[in-house]
């Protein structure tokens, strides 16, 4: 099972979802418990489960079954869930699984597609969604929630050719009816930031990272900041500098201007993280480690200034770097790391949660937790992120998720 999870924007609740391996299906451990284990189905089918605790108290407030959710994501209101499954785009209240509406079940579609992005405005009445491939009618679509089952499809040319990709990294609304979106790996090789006016499906700009002007080379990743204003080109082996580059707006015209370049022997960039206000970007360093076969005996955590690309911190862990994430604020980096055994993806023992200050690159705390695992399979943890309070962080593994309060060891103000 592959968990997600994602926190209310009070902070006072936390959703999780996820589905079962086939044939496998939940089961409390015993009647009222809130912990399940895992035991084969009698039937073929796969089921989603949304799970919802109270950070508060750790009361379960709800649990429900729905097909095979292959994308959810929290509306604004925190009590709304947009799930994409079976050909449709569902918005589902939160602690019951009802349906309130649905999207997109009319596309004449040639396969099941693959949901690979939602983003929701700020004022929670759009939806973006992005489709994978080209076989399919358009690759994404602006839904208008106020109205009954309004669809734009946004198209990547005025011929109304589209999308043409492998996978869409990031989709990010803008301020007002702007829509940023940045395409992974094409067809053909290029990478593409698409910005489109949603309520007219027109589109305003478009990013190439093998464009001359922009100095970049074919199947370059892009990553885009949590505003959609700064936008990290990656080096085309993922080995080597990084350039930063700013969305620019001037007489109603849009253009990206380069800011710098950072990294120099930076390693897989395409891993990097922005902090929440887009003022640091984070990236792991494993490049000239020194390795115990194909374990690494250390890794390195980077923080960099944006848009300046100036290094501000590094923090080395034990062993490999599973996930890592901002505080709200940005004052405060964790990062979970373990040390397989035997290889790369070995048992770990144990993980190490740790906690830095970002300002200083002081470590605050060092937390531990021991692995789990269900019919000899790891839960190896695949992300982290903090409540919207910073007081808070949740760890999704393969098969379960932690929560850890973190209070006692942040100040008062969250850091």
């Amino acid at each position: 099972m592959y968990l997600h999870s994602a926190f209310s924007p009070d902070g006072t609740l936390l959703a999780v979802t996820g589905w079962a391996d086939d044939h496998q299906t939940y089961v409390p451990i015993e009647p009222g418990s809130k912990e399940y284990r895992v035991e084969e189905m009698t039937g073929p089918e796969r089921k989603s489960h949304v799970f919802v605790w109270d950070v508060r108290t750790g009361s379960q407030q709800a649990h429900w079954e729905a097909d095979p959710i292959e994308k959810a994501v929290l509306a604004p209101d925190g009590m709304t869930l947009a799930t994409a499954h079976n050909y449709r785009v569902c918005l589902r209240d939160l602690l019951t699984g009802l349906v309130q509406k649905t999207f997109l079940e009319n596309l004449s579609l040639k396969y099941s597609p693959g949901f690979w992005e939602f983003a929701f405005s700020s004022n929670g009445c759009r939806l973006a969604v992005t489709l994978e491939g080209s076989d399919n009618p358009g690759g994404a679509y602006a839904l208008d929630l106020v109205a009954d089952s309004a669809v734009m499809p946004l198209y990547t040319t005025d011929e109304g050719e589209p999308f043409d990709f492998r996978s869409v990294l990031h989709c990010r609304f803008l301020s007002g009816d702007r829509l940023l979106v940045g395409t992974g790996y094409t067809y053909d090789a290029e990478d593409y930031v698409y910005l489109w006016d949603v309520t007219t499906g027109k589109k305003l700009l478009t990013f190439r990272g093998d464009d001359p002007k922009y100095e970049g080379e074919a199947g370059q990743p892009i990553i885009l900041s949590p505003d959609g204003t700064l936008l990290v080109l990656v080096p085309e082996d993922l080995i080597g500098t990084a350039s930063v580059w700013k969305l620019t707006e001037q007489e109603g015209a849009y253009f990206w201007q380069e800011q710098g370049t950072f990294g120099g022997d930076l390693h897989a960039t395409c891993l990097g993280k922005f902090s929440p206000s887009g003022r640091l970007f984070a990236a792991p360093e494993t490049e000239g480690a020194d390795f115990n076969g194909d374990v690494p005996a250390a890794s390195t955590m980077t923080l960099w200034e944006m848009p300046s690309g100036k290094e501000r911190v590094s923090f080395t862990v034990p062993g490999r770097c599973y996930c890592w994430a901002f505080a709200p604020n940005g004052e405060t980096f964790a990062a979970l790391s373990g040390m397989p055994a035997g290889n790369y993806w070995g048992d770990v023992p144990e993980y190490l949660l740790h906690l830095w200050d970002t300002e200083t690159g002081a470590e605050r705390a060092v937390l531990r937790t021991e692995n789990r695992k269900t019919n000899l399979l790891s839960h190896e943890p695949r992300n982290a992120r903090f409540s919207p309070d910073g007081f808070h962080l949740v760890v999704s593994h393969l098969r379960h998720v932690e929560l850890w309060d973190l209070t006692s060891i942040l100040d008062a103000d969250g850091r």
